[in-house]
């Protein structure tokens, strides 16, 4: 079985590089290795080196890590004759597919140790999440947070940031001399000096090293395009193939798409020979966000300066000024064609240019900080009469008809990223000051990356984040981050977005504290929801969400057989009361070997979806919703329609984790602790007075294998429900009719008595502990 390299962490180290010491990390541990991290002074080098394989290894033939005794979770398993060790999919049950699809090249490199042994999935979540939150406590939170998103990407590896070198009397017109000169331009050292006496020594030094790794960022862009593979002659250019970096799942206007049966398509995602290398660019935006949150830039808020630095480099304009209100227009010919790296020290300024987001294949990096300011960024405005209550369109407006491939009604059109977007290279926005900010874009924005890395940054403050498809903290074949320090926060979207990742992607959205909302529009019109985009499951009556922690892959069994699994997308909030709405895959859901966490912290936190939400979700994938504590409330404002909270479809596995509180669960049929057709569910309910109300039979620990059935060779391969509440006085209400469980134990009894492979257990006992080491 393939183990899990647990992490890849920042180091501060001197120029002689990281040392041969470096701690093992196993599933059940902390990164109090991040933490160490702050430092008060300056350091020579910064280096992140790839920690030794931990965790999720076969010990003594067990694929799972075992706890010192055994505990309700044993108890249970045991009624069913099983143990911790047989919950698994076994080589003969992947065997009855065929290859292609168990071992596509797409894999996130976790994945089949975690999905393979169905336990591992809480501790593995539980790593992540201390790995995040120790990297956004550390003093480089970007930094040390991408560096995260790259190992599990499958990208991990030693990345440094060289010591900084000696600087003359001009060190921000020296580092624009070497940005223009390696980007195949002329300098003028005299005049660039000239232009940079503008700003203020101290502050020319501090930005200095932020344009040289700017400049190494954008080398680095280009050669991961290096020799790359663009399909046979005459080929297609790099600005067509940014246009279409994103499109496998967010459609372009013109409707055309890379189509993976195309072996050039292949070739250039899978990062292999005649591919884009990953690692290149993954390692210079670390680069990069560790130089400009090493510059201390936060000390120049509200600096007022004698003039504006503008200057024309081949990848885009270098721009600062000083406190006032700002705004930034694409079409102020002082701002085009495009941005490389423009700092404001404050004011409340409007931003409607692409604001820290790559424009065009000749921009390979864009770098937007902002430095204080109730700030507003946006985009030129263009109404479509599609619009409706929908956000306004841009200039790219919005799809006139109905086309079960993009949605049930008139979707966005949008071309332009903006607000942290890396298409083809990377782009960050840094907000560093403590006010309360809007973003507002349409598509493929707010921490998003798609053949690249993007990044949002918010300091604080009750901040708005609006956006309809791809957007905070998104990621095809990429990168997406977006990190937000506090505040009361409200995100909005329709689809793939809010720690979204399509296949060859890393999407997260982390929020430090407040009581956020988020919010995926659920879709029915009779729940007050616009069903804009399409899914098979409530058509009409729905939207296909893939929000917050969602991973999606490409299905194609009855296609053309180009298989690529999903990948990971997180959303982690780490305190406040909180409210999460969705429609259909949400709130730590998979589809198709895609992986979705959702890790709410402290607070009394809302959650509502119809389908595939909570915890569930189907077709070889991995799901966990792990709520740490608070009074929660499962949805009590949308009604479910099917298949959610704790449920694992078809060789799926889906977690739903409640670790306190007094917890009200309504929820469908098919719902609570469920597994169906070889899929493994489990809800785990620790501690408080706990109220569940469910339809059907299928449920609270049920187990049914369903339309593959009684004959068929699938009729060996688990199918697995487990749930367990303890403590606590419990009540239960199925169908209408109050149920006393409280206290007992009950066994799923399938209607089909020819199968041998359903096992569903429930178990509600008065003390006790779940153990998931």
């Amino acid at each position: 079985m393939r183990s899990v390299r647990m992490a890849s962490l920042l180091c501060v180290v001197a120029a002689t590089g990281c040392g041969d010491d470096t701690a093992v990390v196993n599933s059940d541990a902390g990164i109090d290795a991040v933490a160490d991290l702050a430092v008060d002074g300056p350091v020579e080098a910064y280096c992140a080196p790839l920690l030794p394989d931990g965790g999720f290894t076969a010990r003594d033939g067990c694929p799972v890590a075992l706890p010192p005794a055994k505990d309700l979770l044993d108890e249970a398993l045991a009624k069913l004759k099983l143990d911790r060790c047989t919950v698994i999919y076994s080589a003969a049950d992947k065997s009855l597919f065929p290859a292609t699809l168990w071992n596509d090249p797409y894999r996130m490199p976790f994945f089949d140790a975690v999905h393979g042994a169905a336990l591992n999935a809480p501790p593995f979540a539980r790593t992540l999440v201390q790995q995040l939150d120790a990297a956004v406590v550390h003093t480089r939170p970007v930094t040390a947070g991408l560096m995260v998103a790259m190992h599990y990407a499958g990208h991990g590896g030693q990345v440094c940031l060289p010591a900084p070198r000696a600087v003359g009397a001009d060190p921000l017109a020296d580092a624009l001399a070497r940005l223009i000169q390696q980007s195949g331009g002329k300098a003028d050292v005299a005049a660039l000096a000239q232009q940079a006496a503008v700003l203020p020594q101290e502050l020319q030094r501090a930005l200095a090293p932020v344009v040289d790794a700017l400049a190494g960022a954008a080398l680095a862009r280009d050669e991961a395009l290096n020799g790359v593979d663009l399909g046979p002659p005459p080929g297609i250019d790099f600005e067509t193939l940014f246009t279409y970096a994103a499109s496998l799942t967010i459609r372009s206007k013109s409707g055309k798409t890379m189509a993976p049966s195309q072996e050039w398509v292949r070739h250039l995602l899978e990062g292999k020979e005649q591919g884009f290398r990953y690692g290149l660019l993954y390692q210079a935006a670390v680069r990069l966000a560790a130089a400009v949150e090493g510059a201390d830039l936060g000390h120049f808020a509200g600096l007022k300066l004698a003039g504006e630095l503008n200057v024309l480099t081949p990848v885009g304009r270098v721009v600062v000024r000083g406190a006032g209100d700002d705004a930034y227009d694409p079409a102020d010919a002082k701002l085009g064609p495009a941005i490389a790296l423009l700092l404001d020290t404050g004011g409340k300024d409007t931003y409607r240019v692409n604001a820290g987001a790559t424009a065009s294949a000749a921009n390979p990096v864009s770098v937007l900080i902002d430095l204080s300011g109730a700030d507003s960024y946006g985009y030129t405005e263009v109404p479509s009469p599609y619009d409706g209550k929908r956000l306004v369109s841009d200039a790219d407006g919005r799809s006139p008809g109905v086309d079960p491939s993009l949605g049930n009604g008139p979707v966005s059109l949008s071309e332009v990223s903006r607000q942290g977007a890396g298409r083809l290279g990377i782009g960050l926005l840094f907000d560093l000051g403590a006010e309360g900010d809007s973003y507002t874009s349409l598509r493929m924005s707010q921490g998003f990356g798609a053949l690249g890395v993007g990044v949002l940054h918010d300091a604080g403050g009750n901040d708005t984040y609006r956006g309809e498809n791809g957007v905070q903290g998104a990621a095809v074949f990429g990168i997406g981050l977006l990190l937000d320090d506090g505040g009361d926060d409200s995100y909005e979207t329709y689809h793939q977005s809010q720690g979204f990742a399509y296949a060859g992607g890393v999407g997260l959205l982390y929020d430090r504290s407040g009581s956020d909302s988020y919010l995926a529009d659920p879709g029915d019109p009779d729940q007050g929801g616009d069903p804009l985009y399409y899914t098979p499951q409530l058509s009409g009556k729905g939207n296909s969400s893939f929000t917050q922690g969602a991973g999606l892959g490409r299905r194609a069994d009855t296609t053309d057989k180009i298989y690529m699994s999903g990948g990971l997308g997180v959303i982690r909030d780490l305190e406040g009361n909180d409210t999460y709405q969705a429609s259909v895959f949400a709130q730590g859901t998979g589809y198709w070997f895609g992986t979705g966490i959702l890790a709410d912290g402290k607070g009394d936190d809302h959650y509502d979806g119809l389908w595939y939400v909570q915890g569930s979700d189907a077709h070889f994938a991995l799901a966990v919703l792990w709520d740490d504590g608070g009074n929660d409330r499962y949805n009590s404002k949308l009604v479910p329609k099917a298949t959610s909270v704790g449920v694992g479809h078809d060789y799926s596995v889906g977690w739903l984790l409640d670790l306190g509180g007094d917890d009200t669960y309504r929820a469908p049929g098919l719902s609570l602790g469920s597994g169906n057709d070889n899929g493994m569910g489990f809800l785990v309910d620790v501690g408080g007075s706990d109220s569940y109300d469910t339809k059907g039979k299928r449920t609270l620990g049920g187990a049914s294998l369903g339309s593959t059935g009684a004959a068929g060779p699938r009729a060996s391969v688990i199918t697995l429900g487990v749930f367990i509440d303890t403590q606590g006085q419990d009540s239960y209400v199925v169908d209408g009719n109050p149920d006393p469980r409280d206290d007992s134990s009950w066994l799923y009894q399938s209607t089909n008595t020819q199968q041998t492979s359903e096992w569903g257990v429930g178990l509600d006992s008065p003390g006790g502990q779940a153990t998931l080491p």
